[in-house]
């Protein structure tokens, strides 16, 4: 399995071909990763996006890799920010607040594509953590 450390580089090497398809957002493409060092997280990632679309991984939506807890998953996804950094911790958004974020993006993607397949599995990641499993 790829790990945080093979997979960041691996898509920052595909920065012309995302940039492309970013539009006017292309020129701001960046990548990173997180596999719990620091702040700890019980899910490692890796996430992309364009800074004015995204400045951080709390703010906007996102591209975003995911890795199940125990290796035997990866999920790719549109992520957004679904949590608060407060008081010194990170504190998740009430459930209505990240059903509007989700409910507007997938219409975006209604409207772009008609469908949201093949957007449709459970990315059951295996968190037993609120933070992560609000991902």
């Amino acid at each position: 399995m790829a790990r945080r450390s093979e997979l960041k580089p691996a898509i920052e090497r595909m920065e012309s071909s995302r940039a492309e398809a970013l539009g006017e957002f292309g020129d701001e493409f960046f990548v990173e990763a997180s596999d719990g060092i620091g702040l700890k997280t019980e899910l490692p990632w890796v996430r992309f996006s364009s800074r004015r679309m995204s400045p951080k991984a709390t703010e906007g939506f996102y591209g975003v890799v995911h890795f199940s807890t125990d290796g035997s998953a990866v999920h790719v996804t549109v992520g957004c920010g679904a949590s608060r950094f407060q008081n010194g911790e990170f504190v998740v958004l009430p459930d209505d607040q990240l059903d509007s974020q989700t409910e507007w993006a997938r219409n975006v993607v209604m409207e772009a594509l008609g469908t949201l397949e093949p957007f449709t599995d459970s990315a059951d990641s295996g968190a037993t953590r609120e933070l992560p499993r609000s991902f």
